[in-house]
């Protein structure tokens, strides 16, 4: 059995070149035809049955992806040898074909990408994705570039999954010296990108975690290597702004903001002392310990002791009294240490509380896409995915939590507290 594959519209020069080697090194025979434009139309044939990818972009399907599928279980020769076939995936990229022991993840992107018929980066840097094609919500076929020690260090590969841990599945190159499945933190992402002429799948119901933010007209939380408040604030204003209470958790948010006004005058002490808004300090307290006295500020562990979940061994000072710590002396570390120092914030505005209560928690969510419980949830905003355990996240859990941002919103709307633009 055989089939045919049609190149149409293909430029002389070295984007044919590149064809014609990658046609051949599948055993495959090549008509040429020239037209009257100047292009070329190629005609090759192989042996066997079609690949997959002729496949379309269907539903989250992409063809290069399946190329990518095709090569798994490539290896590297070892020493003293070189694999022809990761030679090829070089011969894809500027510089032509190189030794196996050339760092090949961004050649074997390239390979794939081209082999669908697409145009790459025609780089060996695995960086060189970062501004390929357009922006990207994490979808099958995805490319994804993660950060490495310093630029233009770097890894990239395409986005297959989820491993059951939260991990981020990577169908790469240069993985273990081969072509295979390796997970990721999100941590590590630098970029998401898809191919700037392919339509990807629509995404306005991919997730339903993004559902709330979906039906608010929103974007999903927008991931950034190196959060900061200015980078982040247009889309904190946005969302708080959207932020409307879920009608079954009215009754437990009041709950929490009367606990949070309860707390006013021990936390406005503490402000004068740190600079940090009282309310903000409310809020984290309400998050940590259900704004009880007898658990840090840290994380809830006992003021008996140092703390032991994340972050643990804090305070680093023994107690004043010897004994246990005062809830005051474990807030102020808390607040005012590593790695939080929020006494150095000197402007309290909105995007900046917000920012700052997000990097309280970590940002989890973010890296993920999802919107943080830590800030919205009660809100309509906040669907579900979230961290029940330190280090673990389940895209199914959902937090029986107030948000900081959630509570703030309530308690301007109560009028207990003014907040800054």
């Amino acid at each position: 059995m055989s089939f045919q594959h049609a190149f149409l519209q293909v430029p002389r020069g070295v984007p044919r070149e590149k064809l014609l080697s990658l046609i051949r090194l599948d055993q495959g025979t090549v008509e040429e035809h020239d037209e009257d434009d100047g292009s070329v139309t190629l005609i090759a044939t192989f042996p066997g049955d079609p690949p997959r990818l002729q496949r379309t972009v269907d539903g989250g399907v992409a063809p290069w992806l399946d190329m990518a599928e095709r090569e798994r279980g490539v290896r590297e020769a070892g020493p003293g040898g070189s694999n022809p076939r990761i030679e090829a995936y070089h011969a894809s990229t500027s510089g032509g074909a190189a030794p196996d022991t050339v760092p090949w993840c961004s050649s074997f992107v390239n390979f794939c990408i081209e082999q669908a018929g697409l145009e790459g980066t025609d780089s060996k840097r695995a960086r060189s994705w970062e501004t390929w094609g357009s922006r990207s919500e994490l979808r099958p076929g995805a490319v994804v570039v993660f950060k490495r020690g310093e630029p233009p260090k770097g890894h990239v590969g395409f986005f297959v999954g989820r491993d059951s841990s939260g991990k981020l599945l990577i169908l790469g190159g240069n993985q273990s010296n081969a072509v295979s499945v390796v997970g990721f933190e999100d941590a590590a992402v630098e970029a998401v990108r898809w191919p700037a002429a392919v339509a990807g799948p629509a995404p306005a119901d991919a997730d339903p975690a993004l559902s709330g933010v979906r039906a608010a007209g929103l974007a999903p939380p927008e991931r950034i290597a190196n959060p900061s408040a200015a980078a982040l604030a247009s889309e904190y204003r946005a969302y708080f702004a959207k932020c409307r209470v879920t009608s079954d958790r009215v009754d437990r948010l009041d709950q929490a903001c009367q606990r949070i006004v309860a707390g006013k005058a021990r936390y406005q002490a503490l402000a004068a002392k740190c600079g940090v808004p009282w309310f903000l300090i409310g809020a984290l307290h309400e998050r940590e310990a259900s704004c009880k006295f007898t658990g840090h500020l840290h994380n809830g562990d006992p003021l008996s002791a140092r703390t032991s979940n994340h972050p643990p061994g804090r305070p680093a000072t023994e107690p004043q009294s010897g004994a246990a710590y005062s809830w005051e002396e474990s807030a102020a570390d808390a607040l005012c240490g590593p790695p939080h120092e929020l006494d150095q914030v000197t402007e309290w505005s909105l995007p900046r509380l917000l920012f700052e209560a997000e990097r309280y928690n970590g940002f989890g969510n973010r890296s993920r896409g999802v919107p943080s419980a830590y800030l919205w949830g009660f809100s309509d905003l906040y669907v579900k995915g979230g961290f029940p355990r330190d280090h673990q996240f389940d895209p199914e859990f959902v937090s029986k939590q107030a948000g900081v941002a959630t509570m703030l919103a309530r308690l301007r709307e109560l009028g207990e507290i003014d907040l800054p633009d």
